[in-house]
C-alpha cells in the first residue's frame, strides 16, 4: 500500500475490519504510505478495527515512510496483533500534519506481558527512532 491509497469506512462483527491479515507462509502486508482510517469492529470488546494481524508463519506486516493508521473515535481504528506477531518497521515513518502527536497507529496487542514485542525492525535502529510514533492502547479497555 503506498501513496494516497485509502482503506476507510469499513465494519466487521470480528477483528480485521480494514485488513485482516492471516498470514501464509511468504506473504506480507507492505505499507509504506496511504491511510487506514474510520473501520471498526461492531461486536463490543473486539480489537482490530483497522488491521489485525495473525498466522502461524514469519509472514510480516511492515511498515515505513508515510503510512498512516489513525485510531480515531475511541480508539476502534486499532492494530491488534495476535500472540507472537509485530509490526516490522521497514524505513524512517514521516507522520502527516494531522497526526496527534505524531502517532502513525495504535497497537492492541494480545497479551500486556513485559517480554511482549510489538515492533521489530529491518535495519538497525529504526525501533530506537520510530518508536514514538506508536501508541499503545491502555490493557482491559477492549479496544
Amino acid at each position: 500500500m503506498t501513496g494516497t491509497a485509502e482503506i476507510s469506512g469499513k465494519t466487521s462483527p470480528r477483528e480485521g475490519a480494514g485488513v485482516f491479515y492471516e498470514n501464509s507462509e511468504s506473504t506480507l502486508f507492505d505499507m509504506q504510505g496511504g491511510k487506514i482510517s474510520n473501520n471498526k469492529c461492531t461486536l463490543s470488546g473486539i480489537k482490530g478495527g483497522a488491521v489485525h494481524v495473525a498466522g502461524s508463519y514469519a509472514g510480516s506486516f511492515l511498515m515505513g515512510g508515510t503510512a498512516y493508521i489513525p485510531a480515531g473515535a475511541n480508539g476502534k481504528n486499532d492494530v491488534s496483533l495476535a500472540g507472537g506477531k509485530s509490526i516490522k518497521i521497514s524505513g524512517t515513518l514521516t507522520p502527516p500534519e494531522d497526526a496527534s502527536d505524531g502517532i502513525v497507529a495504535t497497537i492492541t496487542p494480545s497479551d500486556y506481558a513485559e517480554t511482549v514485542q510489538v515492533l521489530s525492525e529491518n535495519d538497525e535502529g529504526l525501533i530506537s527512532h520510530n518508536a514514538l510514533h506508536f501508541a499503545l492502547t491502555p490493557a482491559g479497555s477492549g479496544s
